[in-house]
């Protein structure tokens, strides 16, 4: 074999091993946890970290104790808002509820905030009749795309009006654990462990 031969080889199999480094690289920092991006993630559908406790599954080896827990006499389901904030809506002023029932759009205390809100959007007043006090916790996803502003009970009675909740502060990181929020009852995140529409009818998550 002549040696311009086994030069073109060691070119090619050169060539080759740059390529496929090259590959390796490419999807290394494409799918790498630790490159800072996580491509197919949509934090709109899928909040908080991969080690929040919203997000870790059951292991294997877990032990059940039994929590001796009352059977229920009622139950409801609280709707959950999750709005990401688009900062060209006009800004409202965020106050206090003026009462639990009834009223809620009377309050008047600041909660020292505005959120650029449409002027469409409406959230109704609780009634006394029907009895309906609805927990309606909310979140509001900044258009820094990380800052969750949550407030309870989120109402809205007229169009372009004040926007109505107490505000659970500190505001958390929507890339964080996503523990604390405006369930105020527990403290809980106002949207952590929320089952969507789609997620009763099909696989698919979908935006409610």
């Amino acid at each position: 074999m002549s040696i311009f031969v086994i030069l073109s080889n060691r070119r090619q199999q050169l060539s080759l091993l740059v390529v496929v480094i090259s590959i390796v690289v490419t999807l290394s920092l494409h799918y790498s946890p630790t490159s800072g991006q996580i491509v197919t993630r949509d934090k709109f559908l899928w909040p908080f970290s991969s080690t929040s406790p919203w997000n870790m599954p059951i292991g294997s080896n877990a032990r059940y104790i039994r929590a001796n827990i009352e059977k229920a006499e009622n139950i409801g389901i609280d709707r959950e808002y999750f709005y990401k904030i688009n900062p060209n809506n006009p800004l409202r002023p965020v106050y206090a509820p003026g009462a639990w029932g009834q009223g809620r759009c009377t309050g008047t205390e600041s909660m020292k905030i505005h959120l650029p809100i449409p002027d469409t959007l409406i959230i109704p007043d609780a009634t006394t009749y029907p009895y309906h006090t609805p927990n309606n916790a909310s979140a509001f996803l900044m258009p820094d795309g990380k800052t969750l502003v949550q407030l309870e009970p989120l109402t809205r009675c007229q169009k372009g009006g004040s926007i109505y909740g107490w505000r659970y502060y500190p505001d958390i990181n929507i890339y964080g654990q996503g523990i604390g929020g405006a369930h105020f009852g527990s403290g809980l995140s106002s949207i952590g462990g929320s089952i969507r529409k789609g997620e009763l009818t099909n696989n698919q998550g979908k935006r409610i």
